[in-house]
C-alpha cells in the first residue's frame, strides 16, 4: 500500500532532517527519482517525520519503506553495516544489503508488513561486514508504520549489537567473582557504553542493584548527565584508540556528594585481539586528594613564614652591624640570606621533596643573565631538599667569588658548569671550572665562604674540592640524588 499524502512543505521536502550528520546529507543527496519512491517533493508526511526522527536518534535505527521496501539508515547503523556503507542506503534491504541474512531476518520482516510487531532479544545473525561472514548478535524492535486507514506503509526498526555481551556470558560469573573479591569499583563495558558487569563497588557507587545497571550506560544510570557523558567520552576515547589510560574522573554520589577517582581503563579484547569494550578499576582518591591540598597549603604558609623570618633575621643584621660594620659585608650577608630564599622558594614548588639542579643552577647564577660567558651542560637530575638547599648557598658563593675575582670580574673570562649522573653510586658528579680570568692566587687563609663551600654537603654524605689553579678556580662537587 501507498501513502498518497504528500507534504505540505513541497518546497522544502527534507525540511524535517536534521541539519547535521552524515546520512541526513546522503538523504539530501541521493538521486531518489531514479527508485520507487520517486521525487521527494511527492513523499508522504509520515515518510518525512520518521525520516527526521530515525537520522535525529543516536540508537542504530533504520527504515524500510514501501511495496519495493527501499532502506534508510541513521549514522549510528554505519558500523553495522560495515563495507555494505554508504551503498546501502535506497537499496532493497534483504536482496542486496542483507543478503545473507534473508532467512533469519526475512521471516521477521514479513510478520512487520503483515501489521505485527516484532521483538528479538537474542538474534545470531552471520553478518559480512569486512568481506569474511562474522557471527553477530542482536536486539531488535520492529515495527509497523501505518496509513490512515490502517495499511502497512513501511517498517521502522532499532537494533543494538549485544555480540560483546553474549561473548562474555559463558565466563561472565567468573569474571562477576574476580571482580567482587577485588577493593573499589572495578567494571566492564560493552563498546555501546553498556554494563557488562560489575562488583559491589560498582552497585555502590551508582546507587543501584547489579541487576538495576546491567546492560544500561552511564548516562542511563547516572543522574548528573554532564558527568555521565563525560565518562563515556573518556570510554569511547580508549576504545577507538585501543589505548589503556590512568585518569581521574568526578563522580557523584547518589546523595548529592562528589567524589574523585583515580581509574585505570584499557580496552576489552576478543581472542582474535578486537576490542569488545572496555575494561576498569577505580579507586576513591578524594581523601588522599584533600590531604594532599591540604599539604600543599601548609607548606606554602610554612615557606611563608620562613621567609619572613628570614626577612627580620636581615633587619637584625642591619640593625646590630651597622657602623663601623663594612658595607661590603653586610651586602655579602644580605646576599646569602637571599640566596637562601631563593632555594626555598624554588623548593615551594614540589612541595620540599626535591629540587632539579638544573633549575637550582638557574636560579642561583641566572643563566640568561651571562649569555656565552656561561655554559651549563649535563642532564636534568632530582636533588633531595636539604641537598639543594646546601648546593644553592655553594653555587651562591662560587658565582659571588667569581664576580669578585674570578672569571666574571673582566670582560673575558667565562665559567663551565657541566655534571653527569654516576648512577651507580646514586651521586651527580659537577665540575665548576673558571677560564680566561684573572690569574689565581691561592688564598693564605680560607674564609667563611670557602669553608662553607668545602662543608656544607658534608652532612649529606657528599664532597667538594676547591682547587685554586693558576688558570682558573675549579670546584667538583658529588652530591647525593633522590631515588
Amino acid at each position: 500500500m501507498i501513502d498518497r499524502q504528500t507534504s505540505a512543505a513541497s518546497a522544502e521536502p527534507f525540511g524535517s532532517l536534521p541539519k547535521s550528520g552524515e546520512m541526513a546529507r546522503r538523504v539530501r543527496q541521493y538521486a531518489w527519482s531514479n527508485t520507487a519512491l520517486g521525487d521527494p517533493i511527492h513523499w508522504s508526511v509520515s515518510l518525512q517525520t520518521l525520516l527526521g526522527v530515525m537520522l535525529a536518534s543516536r540508537q542504530a535505527t533504520f527504515l524500510i519503506w514501501g511495496p519495493d521496501r527501499v532502506w534508510f539508515y541513521n549514522d549510528a547503523f554505519i558500523p553495522i553495516l560495515g563495507r555494505k556503507h554508504p551503498a546501502a542506503m535506497g537499496q532493497h534491504g534483504l536482496d542486496q544489503d542483507w543478503a545473507e541474512a534473508r532467512d533469519t531476518l526475512g521471516p521477521a520482516f514479513e510478520r512487520v508488513f503483515a501489521g505485527e510487531g516484532v521483538e528479538m532479544d537474542d538474534l545470531a545473525i552471520s553478518l559480512d561486514h569486512t568481506g569474511q561472514p562474522e557471527q553477530a548478535r542482536f536486539r531488535f524492535s520492529y515495527t509497523p508504520v501505518r496509513d490512515a486507514s490502517g495499511g502497512v506503509l513501511g517498517l521502522f526498526g532499532t537494533c543494538t549489537e549485544t555480540t560483546a555481551l553474549v561473548e562474555l556470558e559463558a565466563s561472565n560469573s567468573l569474571l562477576r567473582r574476580l571482580m567482587e573479591s577485588v577493593p573499589g569499583v572495578v567494571y566492564a563495558k560493552d563498546r555501546e557504553g553498556r554494563f557488562l558487569a560489575g562488583n559491589a563497588g560498582t552497585s555502590e557507587l551508582l546507587g543501584k542493584r547489579y541487576e538495576d545497571f546491567i546492560g544500561r550506560t552511564d548516562l542511563e544510570v547516572l543522574e548528573d548527565k554532564a558527568e555521565a557523558a563525560a565518562l563515556m567520552a573518556n570510554d569511547r576515547r580508549i576504545m577507538e584508540t585501543g589505548i589503556a589510560e590512568q585518569l581521574e574522573e568526578q563522580v557523584t554520589f547518589p546523595d548529592g556528594t562528589t567524589a574523585l577517582w583515580l581509574s585505570t581503563k584499557a580496552p576489552l579484547r576478543d581472542q582474535d585481539d578486537r576490542i569488545l569494550g572496555l575494561i576498569g578499576s577505580s579507586v576513591d582518591v578524594t581523601d588522599r586528594r584533600r590531604a594532599e591540598e591540604q599539604r600543599s597549603l601548609l607548606v606554602h604558609e610554612l615557606n611563608h613564614r620562613v621567609k619572613n623570618t628570614l626577612a627580620v633575621v636581615q633587619a637584625m643584621a642591619r640593625q646590630t652591624f651597622r657602623d663601623p660594620t663594612p658595607t661590603e659585608q653586610l651586602e655579602r650577608f644580605d646576599a646569602r640570606i637571599a640566596a637562601l630564599s631563593r632555594a626555598h622558594t624554588l623548593l615551594i614548588d614540589t612541595d620540599w621533596t626535591s629540587a632539579s639542579l638544573r633549575q637550582v643552577i638557574n636560579e642561583q647564577l641566572g643563566i640568561e643573565r651571562w649569555g656565552t660567558r656561561l655554559l651549563v651542560e649535563g642532564p636534568d637530575v632530582p636533588l633531595s631538599s636539604r641537598v639543594a638547599v646546601n648546593l644553592a648557598l655553594i653555587l651562591h658563593e662560587l658565582c659571588t667569588n667569581a664576580t669578585k675575582y674570578g672569571a666574571f670580574s673582566n670582560d673575558t673570562g667565562r665559567v663551565e658548569i657541566t655534571w653527569q649522573a654516576v648512577t651507580e653510586r646514586g651521586l651527580v658528579s659537577l665540575r665548576w671550572i673558571e677560564i680566561d680570568g684573572p690569574r689565581v692566587v691561592v688564598p693564605e687563609r680560607r674564609g667563611f665562604g670557602s669553608r662553607m663551600i668545602e662543608r656544607a654537603l658534608a652532612a649529606e654524605k657528599g664532597r667538594v674540592r676547591l682547587d685554586f689553579l693558576p688558570a682558573g678556580l675549579v670546584c667538583e662537587i658529588e652530591a647525593p640524588i633522590t631515588a
